[in-house]
């Protein structure tokens, strides 16, 4: 379930991008419908401002596995608008509500410890 935040982009590149939503969850083994995309109608400042930086920030249950397949997947879609983009992974695993309900995953010892290798 990764809620996806976009600083850096117009709304419809941003719109562009939720198409991929069935892809990022094939990526990730997640499903469609737990994956959001939001436009943060931020601007970037910046002292090159011809670069147009973008900044991602991902807020998911930590999936140390996938980020770096979702961070190569996002730099490369804008791979032709911006050389400058970062993508920041945020544990929302017992921290988010959704619906009244605390979210959140029990991992089994052996996922977890398949998942620290």
């Amino acid at each position: 379930m990764p809620i996806i935040k976009f600083s850096g982009l117009d709304k419809e590149q941003v719109n562009q991008f939720s198409k991929n939503i069935q892809t990022i969850s094939e990526l990730v083994k997640a499903d469609p419908k737990n994956i959001f995309v939001i436009w943060e109608n931020s601007e970037i400042f910046v002292t090159e401002p011809d670069t147009k930086p973008i900044y991602v920030t991902v807020e998911w249950m930590s999936r140390p596995d996938k980020e770096q397949l979702l961070a190569d997947f996002i730099v490369d879609y804008f791979k032709d608008y911006s050389k400058k983009v970062w993508v920041f992974f945020t544990d929302v695993n017992s921290k988010l509500y959704a619906h009244r309900k605390k979210i959140r995953i029990r991992w089994k010892s052996e996922t977890y410890k398949s998942m620290v290798k």
